[in-house]
């Protein structure tokens, strides 16, 4: 969605099948969120003036999203559906967290992925307890 009016709602590129995608990870069944195809052309970035495919996100219930689980899922969908046009690596910055970026190589499951990080957040929430003033 960079160089639109809804860059957070949109996600495209002109390699997308919006339909394939939406209807991949809306049977996903993740929560918080659903997935409906689109098309836009961006007026800025990347893809500029190029007709794109893709979703548009729609928060169904916010307290129920899990953020960082919705990254994963995404781009395990697109590099799926798109191995050659979607270049895994390049998302290892944004991931930051090179046991991620191994098991996407592996095409594990988001779910699992999402699971083998629970013991760390929650020390860390544990951790943050004794610093949270309000």
């Amino acid at each position: 969605g960079r160089g639109t009016a809804t860059p957070f709602e949109v996600l495209g590129a002109p390699w997308i099948d919006g339909k394939a995608l939406a209807h991949r990870l809306n049977a996903r069944n993740i929560p918080g969120v659903r997935f409906e195809a689109t098309r836009f052309t961006p007026t800025e970035s990347r893809f500029r003036q190029q007709i794109c495919q893709g979703i548009r996100l729609h928060l169904t219930d916010r307290s129920l999203l899990d953020s960082p689980r919705l990254g994963i899922e995404l781009i395990h969908a697109l590099h799926g559906l798109y191995p050659q046009a979607f270049h895994l690596d390049e998302t290892a910055p944004a991931i930051g967290s090179r046991e991620v970026m191994e098991a996407l190589h592996e095409a594990r499951d988001p779910r699992a992925i999402a699971e083998s990080w629970q013991a760390s957040l929650t020390r860390f929430r544990q951790l943050r307890e004794m610093y949270l003033l309000y």
